[in-house]
């Protein structure tokens, strides 16, 4: 009933809805390939569905879960491309920035965690996508820019994280880049 609601439905709130549920209960392999399936059909249709923007950041999640690292990556540039002032960007970065950090991509998680942050609408949401363009700014070896968003993190913590250690990896990651540049000035 909910795919038939999804697929043929007039009322977007409760396509929405449907689509939610749906998602949310693709918990197998199985699932979340009969789901895909479903929104690949969706999406090929003439004209374009009603919620587009949401079938693709939903068939870009159910990849991620399936470690298919490059549909997930092609639906959420889709969505960015198609869509440039979608409410829907902030998500769509952070699945670039979790791709990228899936695929060890540090310096590219950095970017699009640091961009989803500029996009977000909520404060803690922006903040913990700080946290995530920190971390993975850290883990890039890039400890300037590490040590300057662990800052800003700082500044404005995200809610149930230990400000402590914030502290502590913005400390680790300032010792570092000073660190580099007194390796850097003896070479």
């Amino acid at each position: 009933a909910l795919e038939q609601l999804l697929g043929g439905g007039r009322d977007a709130a409760k396509q929405r809805m449907a689509l939610a549920l749906l998602a949310e209960g693709a918990e197998t392999s199985e699932a979340r390939g009969r789901l895909r399936r479903l929104l690949d059909e969706l999406l090929a249709r003439s004209p374009a569905h009603a919620l587009t923007e949401e079938l693709l950041l939903a068939r870009a999640e159910l990849a991620l879960a399936d470690q298919d690292h490059a549909a997930a990556e092609v639906d959420a540039r889709a969505l960015l491309t198609r869509f440039p002032g979608s409410a829907q960007q902030a998500r769509a970065l952070t699945q670039l920035a979790t791709v990228a950090w899936e695929l060890r991509r540090f310096r590219t998680a950095a970017d699009f965690a640091a961009q989803a942050a500029g996009a977000a609408r909520d404060a803690d949401s922006r903040a913990s996508l700080r946290l995530l363009a920190a971390e993975a700014s850290y883990r890039a070896e890039d400890y300037m820019t590490a040590a300057e968003t662990y800052a800003a993190v700082l500044e404005a913590p995200p809610r149930g994280v230990k400000v402590s250690e914030v502290m502590f990896q913005a400390v680790m990651a300032e010792i570092a880049a000073a660190w580099g540049h007194v390796v850097a000035g003896d070479a």
